[in-house]
This record gives structure tokens, C-alpha cells and sequence, in this order.
């Protein structure tokens, strides 16, 4: 994906930003997730706040919508898949292509790769940087999936927690060998 003519802060990205928050609320109300009034407030509440927030988080926020809504809404706009599970999808030797850190701060899993192509899932389909950031860190070009940010959060605790128990098994059986081979002596 190739966006380098867009710059953060400049008038191009704010006019990207704006009609995204556009897309995202008309969706919302024409699938009834919201109210005009809900959104009239979600807007307020992030312009009061110096647009600190995305509207769906915003929306989130007020509890007029989920996590889980937002994000569907976002990946059905952008023509994505929608993923809840990934845990079960991410290949484990994958994941390790990025930085565990940069993981967590932009919350983001790699999933899988397939013929050069890196499937990545993403709590922010909409942040064209971080999709050239991932491709520039792995050298292979990059499809995201839509996750939640709960559900990469899990996910990569759960690969974390997978792989330090799998570290404390290879211990204790390495041990059990030095110790039979110990008293067969």
C-alpha cells in the first residue's frame, strides 16, 4: 500500500479523518446501532476533548454501541473480514516477525503468510501508516483483517503465556532426563 503523499496533521489527513467519522456514523445509524441524538452527542463529547478519540471509541465510551459493533461496521465499510478468535488463527513463528512491543503499542497480531503476503489483524483499519510501518519492518506486503483491540490484547497474551509455558515443560522434562540419567548411573 503506498500512502506517503498523506502526512499526520496535514489538511489531506484531516479531510481522511472527517469523512471516516462520517462513513462510520452514517453505517452505524443506517444499521440502527445508534440514534441521531447518540451520535450528535459521541460528536460533541470528541470535540470537547480536542479529538483525542475516534468516534467509535467515543461511542464505546457512552456505551451507545460495543467494541465488537464498531469494529464489524469499520470492516464491513473497508470491504474486510471481521476476525474474533485469532488466538487459534496466528501462527505462533508469524507473530514473532514484529517486535513484542510494537505489537502491544499498536495492537496489532500477525497472523499468517501465505505466498509473501502477511495477513495482519488490526484494531485501526483505517491507519495507513502502521500497514507501511509493517511492511516496511517485515520486507513482505501486507492484508490486515479487522480484530478488536480486546481481542488482539488476548490473543497476545494468550501466545505469550503459550510460549513461556512451553519454555517451563521443555525445563521440567530436560531435568526429569538429567535426573533419570543420574540415577541410571
Amino acid at each position: 500500500m503506498n500512502f506517503q503523499g498523506i502526512q499526520p496533521g496535514s489538511a489531506a489527513h484531516a479531510a481522511m479523518e472527517a469523512d471516516l467519522r462520517r462513513r462510520l456514523g452514517e453505517a452505524l445509524l443506517a444499521k440502527e446501532m445508534v440514534t441521531r441524538e447518540q451520535l450528535s452527542d459521541a460528536l460533541e463529547h470528541q470535540a470537547q476533548r480536542g479529538h483525542r478519540k475516534l468516534l467509535g471509541e467515543v461511542l464505546v465510551e457512552l456505551n451507545f454501541v460495543t467494541e465488537e459493533q464498531v469494529m464489524e461496521v469499520l470492516a464491513e465499510s473497508y470491504g474486510l473480514p471481521f476476525v474474533t478468535q485469532t488466538a487459534r488463527i496466528a501462527d505462533p513463528k508469524i507473530v514473532e516477525l514484529l517486535p513484542r512491543d510494537f505489537l502491544e503499542e499498536h495492537n496489532v497480531l500477525p497472523l499468517f503468510l501465505v505466498r509473501g503476503v502477511l495477513t495482519v489483524a488490526v484494531s485501526e483499519p483505517a491507519n495507513l501508516f502502521l500497514i507501511e510501518e509493517i511492511e516496511r519492518l517485515t520486507g513482505h506486503e501486507v492484508q490486515i483483517v479487522a480484530a478488536t483491540k480486546a481481542e488482539i490484547a488476548s490473543s497476545l497474551a494468550l501466545l505469550a503465556m503459550t510460549r513461556t509455558e512451553c519454555i517451563r515443560l521443555v525445563d521440567i522434562v530436560l531435568m526429569c532426563v538429567f535426573f533419570h540419567e543420574t540415577i541410571s548411573r
